[in-house]
């Protein structure tokens, strides 16, 4: 074959790959997640803010009224894939030139989303791989003359503007052509080529695919082709990004790699939609019948090779023709006509796949379509409409097909045939199976809902953090000066009664407080064996600060039963179920039971061997309904009023208690209440550490000097006095920095210290470090009421030997104490 004839080849299968919507194909294989590299991953976590100059140059970019565009839909998919910020940059604002100048120069903006790669730019910015494939093409009438090579326009006319690139390339390269030139001057003058040819003033029209294509389908030409490509240079377009950023450039084009050949065609084929064909070359065909004319003998042979020739071309065209029917499966795009006369539907394979008909029958009936669609009164009426007035349409609807599941579908309009009388006989359209992109909508949503919660959770977090620091500094003198007069007085004293009053609402207030705290962080704690009573018993106090006195809570809790859990996700459960139960109560009032004890599961729930727990939340509300019964645990299903519910609740602890290798059942009636049961495999309490009682923490007593650290005076003094109660010798410190030098003066005189985590000057962490590149024997405990910077693993991997929570209590205290110096001895 020769050498033009195989470069044609290369070129013709690449463009159609292109049209398609399938550059994968000619780029290779791409991995299916991007793995960033530790300066990709630091360069993202910098938050950046990229600055993108955009302009009107359709279909890459679009900004008269909505920005959008092939760039912009890159853009976007590109840079939410990895969680990097932008902003746009006018034209208006920023010149092309400017543009390039800036980014150089690191100001104003830092990238452009299409350029063409040169030399001399390459020295001043970096490129992106190419990701807009842009060739020079042939356009033709569909039903025009045969043109397969530039060969073939010799003696023809083709359209060209003046002072454009592609004009001085004809004149000088292809004298043969007959051109008509439209002047510079004439308004429109870029768009009175594609007109000329689609009226026939011209055979032929050289431009560029992508610009050319987008014109033809904005301006709703149907009559043009692409009929061959073209010798000349493409017009590829590439992001260019500031040079400083080699990072987000590499980010880039892992990401382009990482996108599959259907994520591509969709933003292709959301823009651009052309039709293709390509034959022989007429000229070489010429030379063959000029070279044996009169010959019979040499006659027969043309004849032979002629046929051999027709042979390839419908092997070619059925070659092409499957690449065709492998890109609509690949984008669930199926072609289709409705003959008016016959009433008879065809479709290609991928229109019968969407609709459930086998593909090997080769029609199908209107009513045979009109059966997969419920809604069958709009899809009709809008077909009356495109006959009747002209009246184009593009539907989304949902169809239930013969075989399979039911599908959402958006199905539009080409073209009307007509027939010579200009009647109506055929309709031409497309149908699309866009169920995935519905399901990709849902899954953007429910991310976005899930974002909108966490970021509530964070300001709670945020809110309720600083409310417990100040809150627990309040209760702890309030808890350590009671217990300490609760200590000083004989035990009938009629005070000590009022006493014990104020330090279990001080407790309470304190478990509040842990409560809230665990809500709003949010924390991944680690799974450990729980006595489940004491937890629920706490979530039912919070819930009866919320849940009206109209609804009776009753409670059956067996209180051995443990489980491996965190008392966070325990909560939520309770929570989740009880607000549910309450809700469905909230009008008339009723009983909510919660119930736990040992059961054995259903048997259908199909649970490993072992032994399970029961946690029941029973009501007498409304109760469920059978047809939503089966909804009641998908993410974002609720039948709640707007603002009284997300639809996240059930779904959420479903996760939970899957999680723990448990089920949850319901059961319920409508008017007659619901059931809930949660099964839990249950624990063994071995291992469990056992609790001080306070009359232990009373009678504890101790040796040894300690340093006491805080910047609240009143827990300082209480501080002092509670250690001394126990033996000890204490020194106070209300200042940070302060402590530091008396320890630094003498490091020997202590075998403790104990500080607060949020000081002003110096935090707790940095205090007990400094003490211990003095001392590196001497034990730290850290106390904090809250903090985003520390908890017990991270203190006890900073060698700190002791972590207490505010407000603290005497027994905590003491045992905390103890532990520490009992470490201390064994080093």
């Amino acid at each position: 074959m020769p050498v033009n004839m195989k470069n044609r080849n290369i070129i013709i299968i690449c463009l159609i790959s292109l049209l398609l919507g399938l550059p994968a194909i000619c780029a290779g294989d791409t991995d299916t997640g991007i793995a960033l590299t530790a300066e990709e991953s630091a360069w993202i976590n910098e938050h950046h803010t990229v600055r993108i100059r955009i302009g009107n140059a359709p279909p890459f970019m679009i900004t008269h009224g909505k920005i959008e565009g092939i760039s912009i839909d890159y853009l976007t998919h590109i840079f939410n894939r990895n969680n990097i910020a932008f902003t746009y940059v006018s034209e208006s604002d920023v010149t092309w030139p400017e543009a390039l100048d800036y980014i150089h120069r690191h100001e104003v903006v830092d990238m452009v989303p299409t350029a063409k790669i040169t030399e001399e730019r390459k020295t001043r910015m970096l490129f992106t791989d190419e990701y807009i494939f842009a060739p020079w093409v042939i356009f033709t009438r569909t039903h025009g003359d045969f043109i397969s090579s530039m060969d073939d326009l010799r003696g023809k006319t083709v359209s060209v503007q003046e002072g454009y690139v592609m004009h001085e390339k004809l004149k000088k390269e292809y004298p043969e052509i007959k051109l008509k030139v439209v002047p510079a001057s004439k308004k429109d003058f870029a768009l009175i080529p594609i007109a000329d040819l689609s009226t026939g003033l011209v055979d032929a029209y050289i431009g560029n695919l992508i610009l050319t294509t987008y014109v033809i389908q904005t301006r709703g030409y149907t009559n043009i082709k692409v009929a061959a490509p073209t010798p000349f240079d493409n017009h590829n377009q590439a992001m260019a990004i500031r040079n400083d950023w080699p990072e987000l450039v590499s980010i880039i084009n892992k990401t382009l790699a990482e996108m599959t050949p259907t994520e591509h065609a969709a933003i292709r084929n959301k823009w651009l939609n052309i039709r293709y064909e390509y034959g022989i070359n007429k000229e070489e065909v010429f030379r063959w019948v000029a070279g044996i004319v009169g010959v019979a003998l040499l006659f027969i042979a043309w004849m032979l090779f002629w046929n051999k020739r027709l042979k390839a071309e419908v092997e070619d065209r059925i070659i092409t023709e499957g690449r065709y029917k492998k890109a609509q499966r690949m984008g669930k795009v199926g072609n289709w006509e409705y003959d008016l006369v016959t009433k008879h539907f065809w479709g290609s394979d991928e229109a019968k796949r969407i609709y459930g008909f086998a593909t090997e029958n080769s029609t199908f009936t209107v009513d045979d379509v009109e059966n997969c669609i419920p809604d069958r009164k709009r899809v009709h009426q809008a077909l009356v409409d495109l006959i009747e007035k002209d009246v184009s349409y593009k539907l989304e609807f949902e169809i239930h097909p013969a075989t399979g599941s039911e599908k959402k579908v958006i199905q539009s309009v080409a073209e009307v045939i007509k027939d010579d009388a200009d009647n109506p006989i055929k309709v031409a359209g497309v149908i699309q199976d866009i169920t995935w992109q519905v399901h990709a909508r849902q899954e953007n949503k429910r991310l976005e809902l899930q974002l909108q919660q966490n970021r509530r959770l964070e300001a709670i977090g945020t809110l309720a953090g600083g409310i417990a620091h100040d809150f627990n500094n309040i209760l702890y003198p309030i808890i350590g000066f009671t217990e300490m007069s609760m200590e000083d007085l004989p035990e009938n004293h009629p005070v000590k009664e009022n006493l014990k009053d104020i330090l279990q609402g001080a407790k309470r207030a304190r478990d509040l407080v842990k409560q809230i705290l665990a809500f709003s962080s949010q924390r991944q704690e680690p799974l450990k064996p729980l006595r489940l009573e004491p937890l629920i018993q706490e979530a039912s106090k919070l819930l009866r600060a919320t849940i009206p006195s109209t609804i009776d809570i009753q409670q059956e809790l067996d209180d051995n039963i443990y489980v491996t859990c965190n008392p966070t996700e325990i909560h939520e459960i309770i929570m989740n179920l009880c607000t549910n139960a309450y809700h469905a109560m909230e009008d008339k009032g009723g009983i909510l039971n919660v119930c736990l004890k040992e059961e054995i599961p259903e048997s259908n729930l199909n649970l490993p061997l072992g032994a399970y727990c029961c946690l029941s939340i029973k009501d007498t509300g409304a109760g469920i309904s059978p047809e939503i019964m089966d909804h009641i645990f998908n993410p974002y299903f609720t039948t709640k009023s707007l603002g009284k519910g997300s639809g996240l609740g059930l779904s959420v602890i479903h996760g939970i208690i899957k999680n723990y290798k448990g089920a949850i059942t319901v059961e319920s009636e409508p008017g007659k209440g619901s059931v809930f049961k949660v099964y839990l495999p249950t624990a063994s309490p071995d291992g469990v550490t056992p609790e001080m009682h306070d009359d232990e923490a009373i009678h504890a007593t101790g040796n040894g000097k300690i340093l006491f650290v805080d910047d609240e005076e009143a827990i300082v003094k209480l501080g002092v006095l509670m250690l001394e109660r126990m033996g000890y010798q204490v020194t106070g410190q209300v200042n940070s920095l302060e402590a530091l030098d008396l320890f630094k003066s003498a490091p020997d005189q202590f075998d403790l210290v104990i500080t607060d985590m949020s000081m002003p000057r110096m935090i707790g962490t940095d205090l007990a470090q400094k003490i211990m590149d003095i001392r590196p024997d001497i034990p730290v405990i850290i106390c904090t009421g809250f903090s985003e910077h520390i908890d017990e693993a991270k203190a006890l991997s900073l060698g700190i030997r002791g972590y207490i929570k505010k407000p603290i209590l005497r027994i905590e205290l003491s045992s905390a104490v103890q532990d520490a110096l009992a470490q201390q001895a064994l080093v």
